[in-house]
């Protein structure tokens, strides 16, 4: 992970196995290219229902968590056991916080996001929308803004500056 900034893992608990999840994974894709793009060290960590992989991932030290955690095996009211672990591994993370994800059963509500990050000093607004599969994402710093739409597995991302890029489910 040499010439980056810091690592910045991309969670999800999202299964190609529920259609009503893929819009996850693609969206755990999107956020992932951009934060490579933005020159951080990233991976995309699928979670299992006993959350192992974060216990590992206290051990690479990350920056901070992405957390895209909206259901654990298909259920909502699991997903602030993740941020409840987080805490308790003492890892930043973006997003709701356990209380709030365990008063309002996650952030998306309406399938609408925003989150507030804050990495190496420089804050981000992440905000998004999903619908059957399809939806946007738009991340917002000091150095410009990345909008990314994505449907059925594939989608593009691009800058205020006037970069691009493409991306499908791998």
């Amino acid at each position: 992970m040499s010439g980056s900034r810091s690592f910045v893992p991309v969670v999800h608990a999202a299964t190609e196995d529920r259609p009503d999840e893929i819009d996850t994974i693609v969206a755990a894709e999107a956020v992932a290219s951009a934060l490579k793009r933005l020159g951080f060290a990233t991976r995309i960590v699928a979670l299992g229902s006993d959350l192992a992989e974060l216990e590992r991932l206290r051990s690479l030290h990350p920056l901070a968590v992405f957390n895209l955690v909206d259901a654990v095996n298909g259920d909502g009211r699991l997903a602030p056991s993740v941020s409840a672990r987080l805490d308790a591994l003492g890892l930043r993370y973006h997003g709701c916080g356990t209380s709030a994800s365990l008063e309002y059963q996650g952030c998306f509500g309406a399938g609408k996001a925003v989150f507030l990050i804050d990495v190496d000093g420089q804050s981000y607004a992440v905000s998004g929308s999903r619908s059957g599969g399809s939806g946007s994402l738009e991340i917002t710093g000091a150095n410009g803004k990345w909008t990314c739409t994505f449907s059925s597995g594939s989608g593009s991302c691009s800058s205020t500056s006037g970069s691009s890029f493409q991306f499908t489910k791998g």
